[in-house]
């Protein structure tokens, strides 16, 4: 008797009280469908760093170097212009859904390009945690204009029309035909971007690609090297020397303009 007596009293208070009332989700930006939301960290804390960056299978070699000399002389070159307009709400190392790149396009005018959050640019597979290369990546190819953008792909390209994307600065280059011209492009690597591109055929670096400069050491063409990064696979020193007939051009700003 005493447990039909309690359990009627329950009732009566459940009954009193009206429905139970289910809370309102919690709102995380996106689309509405909480449970859809693809999220990770565009930077980490210390924001952008040059090890967040590694080529996939793509042609996306003069990008990805690019980005690479312009992060490590300031990573305010990239934070520049990529905003973080998600759920992160621009905190370092925060998850994010969203990104706004600002890029130059090829008619000299500067467009804002919303993308939501890309897969690394090497696949989950390399174990890399940020997005912001990737999101640089699909801007570009949704701005478009530039060779070697598509829609939905990149194929080879221009460091220097990467320069110029990136930094709204004019670019310039040369062929190189001796030690000391390019000694005296490398040499500005510590202030101002320098991006290597290689022949088809060479013996020390890889072919047809686009390497960073990353700094360099030595006083002249006899003892000077040179620390390079292959966006496939980190970086290597080289005596100038061995590997100046690799080389077929080398580019960066006009006149060694500083960035941002």
């Amino acid at each position: 008797m005493r447990m039909n007596v309690n359990f009627l009293y329950t009732l009566i208070l459940i009954l009193w009280a009206g429905p139970l009332v289910q809370g309102k989700p919690v709102d995380i930006g996106g689309d509405g469908n909480q449970a859809d939301v693809d999220t990770m960290q565009l930077w980490g804390e210390q924001g952008p760093v040059v090890t967040d960056i590694l080529q996939g299978p793509d042609i996306e070699c003069w990008l990805l170097a690019t980005l690479a000399a312009l992060v490590k002389l300031n990573m305010a070159t990239i934070t520049n212009i990529v905003k973080d307009i998600g759920i992160g709400e621009g905190v370092y190392g925060a998850k994010t859904d969203q990104a706004e790149v600002t890029l130059l396009n090829k008619d000299g005018k500067t467009e804002k390009i919303k993308v939501d959050k890309q897969s690394s640019s090497a696949g989950t597979a390399d174990h890399l945690t940020t997005w912001w290369p990737a999101a640089i990546k699909r801007a570009a190819m949704n701005m478009g204009g530039y060779e070697g953008l598509k829609e939905n792909s990149i194929e080879y390209g221009y460091a220097t029309n990467a320069l110029r994307m990136l930094t709204g600065k004019s670019t310039s280059f040369i062929s190189v035909t001796n030690t000391e011209d390019a000694w005296d492009w490398i040499k500005h690597s510590n202030s101002s971007p320098i991006l290597v591109s290689t022949k088809g055929d060479t013996k020390k670096l890889r072919k047809n690609h686009v390497l960073a400069v990353m700094s360099y050491e030595g006083d002249d063409t006899e003892n000077g090297r040179v620390r390079i990064r292959d966006p496939y696979n980190g970086v290597e020193w080289y005596d100038l020397k061995d590997i100046v007939d690799d080389i077929k051009e080398i580019a960066g700003l006009a006149d060694f303009a500083s960035v941002p």
